[in-house]
């Protein structure tokens, strides 16, 4: 065999470097390094050792790229912390102190990004725009219902396949919602409705659909 074997053992027992490619060779081995140079026959692989290593070509099997890092989860106390500041935020916006506890949970998404906290704090801003439109503040409301806007979508996005479908509709609800009231754009709230309806049956964007569908000055 071409390879040294110094070397082969310098690959298994080393830490490959973060950046890299895998190469598998028809041995069975997989290589993990980062091609510094290449030739007919061979390439030249940095390995994290002091030297490149040569595999020649007759004996690579084939080179895949090193699939992109994914972001940690977050560690069990990591978790258990972003919950106690999510559990507080809602306390304290019960006591009417709104701001302390939207900062609280921002707190919590950044200890732990999960979809169903995304989705909490964007159904608070939802309901923190409706009542500024209420009181006749449509400026700051549609500034609010943006934000909403943003943490719903990124809910939806993180919400996996085996999740209880009502989540992510009653996302696309809310997006319908702030669309035909607040922005006026209803051809943009129908078709959150309908995805709404299509994941889950949602009720309240089927009642929405229907009173989109009357005709102008029919009955409300």
């Amino acid at each position: 065999m071409r390879l040294n074997i110094i070397l082969l053992l310098s690959v298994v027992l080393l830490p490959p470097p973060a950046w890299a490619e895998l190469i598998k060779l028809k041995s069975g081995q997989t290589v993990e390094g980062k091609i510094v140079k290449e030739r007919g026959d061979s390439i030249l692989v940095d390995t994290g050792i002091e030297m490149p290593v040569t595999y020649f070509r007759d004996e690579i099997k084939e080179i895949l790229p090193d699939p992109p890092a994914q972001p940690a989860a977050p560690q069990p106390d990591q978790r258990g912390r972003a919950d106690a500041l999510e559990a507080r935020a809602v306390e304290l916006i019960d006591e009417g102190k709104m701001d302390q506890g939207l900062d609280l949970i921002n707190q919590a998404i950044a200890l732990d990004p999960s979809a169903q906290r995304h989705m909490n704090y964007g159904s608070i801003l939802f309901g923190n725009g409706v009542a500024d439109f209420k009181g006749g503040r449509q400026d700051e409301g549609k500034a609010v219902l943006q934000k909403a806007e943003d943490e719903l979508k990124k809910a939806i996005a993180s919400f996996g396949t085996k999740t209880d479908p009502l989540f992510p509709a009653q996302c696309y609800f809310l997006l319908g919602e702030m669309f035909k009231n607040a922005f006026a754009d209803e051809s943009q709230a129908r078709e959150f409705y309908q995805k709404a309806v299509d994941l889950a049956g949602h009720d309240g964007a089927k009642a929405a659909l229907a009173k989109l569908s009357q005709p102008a000055g029919g009955v409300q």
